[in-house]
């Protein structure tokens, strides 16, 4: 335990480094292929979003240090692309894949259970496309159910044979995921939460995250970025948009 940060630097890095990479892949695969430039411009973009990734501060923090932030951005991306394969077609491999990534995501951070909303958007929106409106919507429902089925399997499996100390202890293991609850919601008084006391709900965390966590002018981006995503869904509903807010938003809402 002593030497446990000489494996856990090295890995926190990797996969931050990993995390740049699933951005670009990310904001390639969002762009619209009807855009003028095509393929090109979607490289171009996915490069700077990749570079602006590369740059964000917290992110280079903690990559730094064997801390579980690095690890559990990386595999809420990889299912959010793997998420957005499944919504444009993605075979067996690709449902296994999400599951995986799904498991891993939750074994590494219990918050990540969220993640289950995009789960199930991605098959919802899949299955939507495939069936014609005359099926009916309870057809649609039992499709999308049937088809999700084995990547939760795949993904609550995973989660235990990562975390096993979820069905070894459960008892410690929910009290203690029920005591980081209500000290993130602020229920319970701890000394180093003490300096939010006070602070305005949400606009004084976007803030944070945009000053220190980002760092500007990206902070400012990336929050301008989400405004513009949820008008345009507002707007025209479109399914990677929704992939992108069904996990910022809840998420934003609740921590």
């Amino acid at each position: 335990p002593d030497n446990l940060h000489r494996a856990g630097r090295p890995l926190a890095a990797l996969f931050d480094l990993g995390t740049v990479y699933l951005t670009y892949r990310l904001t390639c695969k969002l762009w619209p292929p009807s855009e003028t430039g095509g393929k090109r411009d979607a490289r171009v973009f996915g490069l700077l979003a990749a570079t602006l990734a590369g740059l964000a501060i917290l992110s280079v923090q903690l990559s730094h240090f064997y801390t579980t932030d690095p690890l559990l951005t990386f595999f809420v991306m990889l299912v959010l692309n793997l998420s957005l394969d499944i919504v444009r077609g993605g075979g067996r491999w690709s449902q296994v894949a999400l599951g995986v990534a799904f498991g891993l995501a939750m074994a590494t951070k219990v918050s990540a259970l969220l993640l289950v909303l995009v789960v199930l958007a991605a098959y919802g929106i899949r299955c939507t496309r495939e069936i014609q409106e005359e099926a009916g919507y309870r057809a649609q429902v039992r499709t999308a159910v049937r088809s999700m089925v084995p990547t939760l399997a795949v993904a609550g499996f995973v989660f235990v044979v990562v975390q096993p100390y979820v069905l070894i202890d459960w008892g410690t293991f929910l009290e203690h995921t029920i005591r980081e609850s209500q000290i993130a919601w602020g229920v319970l008084d701890v000394p180093y939460t003490r300096q939010y006391a006070g602070t305005l709900p949400y606009l004084y965390s976007i803030w944070q995250a945009a000053f220190w966590g980002l760092g500007l002018p990206l902070g400012l981006v990336a929050w301008t970025g989400l405004g513009i995503a949820l008008v345009r869904w507002l707007r025209r509903g479109h399914a990677s948009d929704a992939l992108l807010l069904i996990w910022a938003g809840p998420y934003l809402v609740l921590t």
